[in-house]
């Protein structure tokens, strides 16, 4: 009896499983890639159908597919930072394969101003002042940041795990 429901079960589940494979198969897409001026692939462009809550973002290779739209027209924008963005507008009835070049698109910032304060005994802050002497008897034969690892609110990591190599920090 156990083995018949579960087989009842996983019948069940192969047909929706069937009729939503077929539903998709009976709807358009769109797909293509969007690459830059140069025909390099722009990897994580934006691709959104304009007033709805569809879109997908390109792979590796550039390429894109955006499935479960009605047959119609649409807006379709593609986007990248640092690209000028483009805006086509899409009729198809059946599967389209939609290609688009981004152009650079230069900005002009304001500028940057950084502005630090240095800690002193009256501070409300923890702090501490690492003297060149203290690095050289606590160096190790690894990598500078993970010598500043011991420093209040620093964290550093490593690649392999072993404090040499591409290493990360966070204070």
């Amino acid at each position: 009896m156990q083995m018949r429901k579960k087989f009842f079960g996983l019948f069940i589940l192969l047909i929706f499983y069937g009729i939503n494979v077929s539903a998709l198969q009976n709807k358009p897409f769109i797909q293509g890639k969007v690459t830059d001026n140069e025909g390099q692939p722009l990897v994580g462009a934006t691709v959104a159908v304009e007033n709805t809550f569809i879109g997908t973002t390109t792979g590796v290779d550039g390429s894109y597919a955006i499935f479960g739209l009605s047959r119609g027209s649409y807006t379709i924008t593609y986007s990248f930072i640092g690209y000028e963005s483009v805006t086509l507008n899409v009729g198809w009835q059946e599967n389209l394969t939609k290609n688009v070049s981004l152009s650079i698109k230069e900005y002009m910032a304001g500028e940057v101003i950084v502005v630090a304060t240095r800690a002193g005994s009256f501070s409300p802050l923890a702090f501490s002042n690492v003297r060149s002497e203290e690095l050289r008897r606590t160096n190790t034969a690894i990598d500078i940041p993970h010598l500043l690892s011991y420093t209040p609110s620093f964290v550093a990591t490593s690649d392999s795990g072993t404090g040499i190599g591409y290493t990360g920090l966070r204070i």
